[in-house]
């Protein structure tokens, strides 16, 4: 069961996203057999593989915001607030790898000057107000950049000794644009915060730390953080190529096993590089350059007081890609930017020089998509595999195609600070960064590779959870107009037990079946009303909840354009309603355990709201092992319920009956898995073991940066033990281990290091493909997005037969030989 708070919490978002549409694509699809299909070796006339590695000739600059004090541009614009008047000593930071800063004159006017042409991302700050982070493409005729403040939820941060309790005066506590340092009693606030910012905090003689902040209940509330630094010691060392040299301006990664924490130092001109206070811990130290990728990484233990030096840390020859970037008449193309990007979220940038030439050197192996594009171009995309000790060359040819327009209301008024996103097949991958429109309503989204794109337009003071709905575009398309309607309002009284409720969450969303997603407005109101503002019109689903009630759903709510759509009162109810005792087996009461149900979501609930909202409800048993539950969802999908202990073990998971009232459970000694990833440990974050009988209970642990998870409060019995892949990713088969009570089993889980990649290719349209074991069985053993040509990589394959199933058709069986090492399959069209 994964819907448990403790394990819940353990879950990453991004995989949890993956889930869900892996599983919408599952129950949407039945597959047929079909005849077996015998993969062969890959054909590609547009990729070529030299023999031999050049490992030298470092690439040009990564990254698109490296330019900065080169130029001679200047960006300007203004600070206004929500009702458009000028915002006077606002602090403006344009988003460098160096940040610059400025402030506000008395009409809310900011410049910065010497710049070069190109992107860049700024956002203005003042006291309890913040901008959101604007886009702007500067050129010698772009237009001044406004930015709206608004105001935002404060955090204050407790910064504390974590041996001694005592508050830490002078620690310096950060986002990305502003710092503070804490007083005297350790307290520093950040107002105007946003949603999912990182905080970093650090200080003369601890051990930095640092933590997201997630998206507040209350957008204008205060969160407050207690932060314990840790003290430390010195860590230092060098960086060492293949070749023994020393390796300058290579960059050491160093992340905590236990804390997570993660930071980075970079080598001098001999190869040498400090991080000046690190706590005690086992950290995994990797190093990278220009030129070389990381070898394996090396586990260091730091005891936090005795300083470490001399450690080596190794880089070696990674894969290699290196092209031209040419127009339609096969001229060199300088200044194009080139992505390198994989269904891992991983990606790179690189800069044409003026001989059109582009390259990636020390990348990670694996299937990659690499793509050009510039201001008004864009190249297809090509699939790459990218091998270690290998170079590949591409040859990338733009042509014209950009997206840009306008967007206006249902007046024809430009509509200004409008977010538009665009969707490319609904890919991870193929999502461009989010543009917003001027002053006069225009957005640009420049180059982008040709093909179909999906545009959701969003006004800014839009407060709804809109999903996949959108004007269908095919680029080069420099003329799209995207209309928004006048923004609405939904209102309502919400009643418990005949009484307003006055503290309760508020979701609206035309998709109210995954409405588990959304983060809830958290709505405080004696009198139990709420005015939901910012709805487009249209028909939504509105979802209440809250602490123990039984969430409650409304459909078919029409909301017509700039009108107050009225619910009337909405009753909720205590939902189902459990009680009962915990004990050991002679019948002793367990106080202080903790008696959790959930529907067994495995999505990252970031507040305690959401958490209730999403039907996973814990509380303690008191002195006389007693323990009462309310708000339990009656849902499609199973709740469970458990009951753990930290010292005498855990009851183990059962279903809840729809109409069960009292359950009591009893607690048994557990065991747990101690185990260890060995091999590629960049696949592997996470882990998943399947009691193998019974109620088939669920559980989940994250694998650290040396490869080690460790499962807890496992009832005894026999688990299958497996990692969760990537996208594109197989993993081993499962791990049958044998849990004993009141012992540690160890578990190594082996990913094997000479592996098949699978190549597929869909005759027709598809978003997804997946394989699974051959027959009918749902067990998915890897998926993999397919791009605008029908294609998909999976990585990571053993010898064997599988099933391969293309999104909305049938499943064709496929038989992988030990060679060669990439190989290819055709997935007929059903008739």
């Amino acid at each position: 069961m994964c819907g448990m708070p403790k394990r819940l919490g353990q879950v990453v978002m991004l995989v949890a996203v993956i889930v869900l549409g892996v599983t919408a694509y599952w129950f949407a699809t039945r597959g047929r057999t079909q005849k077996p299909t015998t993969p062969v070796a890959p054909v590609s006339a547009e990729i070529h593989r030299p023999a031999g590695v050049v490992k030298t000739g470092a690439a040009t600059t990564k990254g698109e915001q490296l330019h900065s004090d080169v130029g001679t541009l200047q960006l300007e614009g203004q600070v206004v607030d929500e009702q458009l008047q000028p915002v006077a000593g606002a602090q403006v930071t344009l988003l460098l790898d160096v940040p610059r800063k400025v402030t506000t004159e008395a009409d809310g006017a900011y410049s910065f000057s010497n710049l070069a042409p190109g992107p860049y991302r700024l956002i203005a700050h003042k006291d309890a107000m913040s901008s959101d982070i604007a886009r702007a493409r500067l050129s010698k005729t772009s237009d001044p950049v406004t930015l709206r403040v608004r105001p935002g939820a404060t955090v204050a941060v407790t910064v504390i000794a974590a041996d001694t309790g005592a508050p830490v005066a002078g620690a310096t506590v950060a986002d990305r644009a502003r710092s503070l340092l804490t007083g005297s009693d350790g307290i520093a606030k950040l107002g105007g915060m946003g949603e999912y910012d990182m905080i970093n905090i650090t200080a003369p003689g601890f051990s930095p730390e640092s933590f997201m902040l997630d998206k507040p209940e209350d957008p204008l509330g205060t969160i407050e953080r207690i932060v314990k630094l840790a003290r430390g010691a010195a860590i230092a060392g060098t960086v060492v190529g293949p070749d023994g040299a020393l390796i300058a301006d290579a960059t050491v990664s160093v992340e905590g096993a236990a804390t997570g924490w993660v930071g980075s130092a970079t080598t001098d001109a001999k190869g040498a590089w400090t991080i000046p206070v690190l706590a005690a811990d086992k950290y995994a130290v990797t190093a990278t350059s220009e030129i070389y990728a990381a070898a394996a990484p090396i586990t260091i233990e730091l005891d936090g007081k005795t300083p470490r030096a001399g450690v080596v840390v190794r880089v070696e020859v990674g894969a290699q890609l290196v092209g031209t970037v040419v127009d339609a008449k096969g001229h060199p193309v300088a200044g194009a930017k080139v992505t390198l990007a994989n269904n891992e979220s991983d990606s790179f940038d690189d800069t044409t020089g003026a001989d059109g030439r582009f390259s990636f050197l020390g990348t990670p192996a694996g299937a990659f998509w690499v793509w050009a594009t510039t201001a008004t171009q864009g190249s297809s995309r090509i699939e790459v595999q990218l091998v270690r000790d290998q170079r590949v060359e591409v040859h990338l040819i733009l042509a014209d195609s950009s997206l840009a327009g306008i967007v206006v209301d249902s007046k024809g008024e430009p509509v200004a600070e409008a977010v538009i996103d665009a969707r490319s097949r609904l890919m991870i991958m193929d999502r461009l960064r989010d543009e917003r429109t001027d002053a006069k309503g225009a957005f640009d989204f420049g180059g982008v590779p040709p093909g179909e794109y999906e545009l959701v337009a969003a006004r800014a003071e839009q407060n709804d959870a809109r999903r996949l709905d959108g004007t269908k575009v095919i680029a080069p398309d420099r003329n799209v107009k995207l209309v928004l309607p006048d923004v609405s309002s939904i209102t309502g009284r919400v009643m418990l037990d005949g009484k307003p409720m006055t503290y309760f969450g508020l979701i609206v969303t035309d998709h109210p079946e995954f409405s588990w997603q959304d983060s809830p407005l958290a709505v405080r109101s004696p009198e139990g009303r709420f005015t939901h503002t910012g709805v487009a019109p249209g028909t939504w689903g509105v979802v209440v909840g809250g602490p123990g009630v039984a969430r409650k759903v409304i459909e078919g709510v029409v909301v017509t354009e700039g009108k107050v759509t009225d619910l009337g009162d909405i009753t909720l109810d205590h939902g189902q309603r459990i009680r009962g005792r915990v004990t050991t087996k002679d019948g002793t009461a367990v106080a202080g355990a903790t008696v959790a149900v959930g529907e067994g979501i495995a999505f990252r609930a970031e507040t305690p709201l959401k958490l209730s909202m999403q039907g996973n409800i814990s509380t303690v048993t008191d002195a006389t092992g007693t323990y009462q539950i309310a708000g339990i969802l009656k849902t499609a999908r199973k709740n469970e319920i458990v009951a753990t202990h930290p010292s005498l073990g855990s009851s183990g998971t059962r279903a809840v009956l729809p109409k069960e009232t009292t359950i009591d459970l009893v607690i048994v000694p557990v065991g747990g898995i101690d185990g260890t990833v060995v091999g590629a440990t960049e696949r592997a974050r996470l882990v998943n073991a399947q009691l193998v009988t019974g109620d088939k209970t669920r559980f989940t642990a994250q694998v650290d940066s040396t490869g080690v998870f460790a499962l807890d409060n496992l009832i005894p019995g026999d688990y299958d033990v497996k990692l969760f892949g990537a996208p594109g990713r197989a993993t081993p088969a499962p791990l049958r281990v044998t849990v004993v009570a009141n012992k540690r089993t160890p578990a190594t889980i082996t990913i094997p290091a000479n592996t098949i990649t699978l190549a597929i290719h869909y005759a027709a349209d598809c978003q997804m493909v997946m394989l699974k074991p051959p027959g009918e069985t749902r067990e998915r053993l890897a998926s993999a997005m397919c791009d605008d040509k029908g294609n998909a990589v999976i990585e990571g394959l053993e010898p064997g037969t599988y099933s391969v199933c293309a999104t909305f058709e049938s499943c064709v069986p496929v038989t992988i030989a030990p060679t060669p090492a990439r190989q290819t399959v055709e997935i007929p069209v059903s008739k």
